[in-house]
């Protein structure tokens, strides 16, 4: 645009009009950036937040309201099995399963060992296929996005 004006393409109103344009854009973005770190709140406090309550989940899940317990079933079980004869059963959600599998530390063992040699070594067609697992999920009733993907 600056050029444009060096070269008698545009005239002074017109630059003008468009820095003040631009300005107005800038302190709106500057606005939604705001909006969004008090929206997010403190990092270092959520994720504090979420360690103490995945270090003893089932006390955790005792303390929540039902609406709480309502979501966190939501978010770790794809269906729960309620039977008056059988004991309660679920199946959980792709996420869970992995966290809960015995097996994880070996897993994060060898994907460790793979991406030692290429740090940037990220499996994008996983990351999506976990997204997209994540909308699938809410549009069959869940509210609580999936936060974790398997690993």
């Amino acid at each position: 645009m600056l050029q444009a004006f060096y070269n008698d393409a545009i005239p002074i109103k017109q630059l003008k009009a468009e820095q003040a344009r631009l300005a107005d854009e800038e302190v709106h973005a500057e606005q939604l950036l705001e909006q969004a770190q008090n929206a997010i709140g403190d990092p270092e406090r959520i994720i504090s937040r979420a360690l103490e309550f995945a270090r003893d989940t089932a006390t955790a899940y005792e303390h929540c309201s039902d609406h709480d317990r309502h979501e966190l079933n939501h978010a770790w079980f794809e269906a729960i099995y309620v039977d008056d004869l059988e004991p309660v059963e679920g199946e959980l959600r792709p996420a869970m399963a992995a966290l809960l599998d015995p097996e994880l530390p070996q897993k994060l063992q060898t994907q460790n060992t793979a991406y030692a040699h290429d740090p940037t070594g990220i499996d994008w067609d996983h990351v999506i296929d976990q997204i997209n697992r994540s909308h699938t999920a809410q549009d069959h009733g869940s509210k609580v996005p999936l936060m974790v993907g398997d690993t």
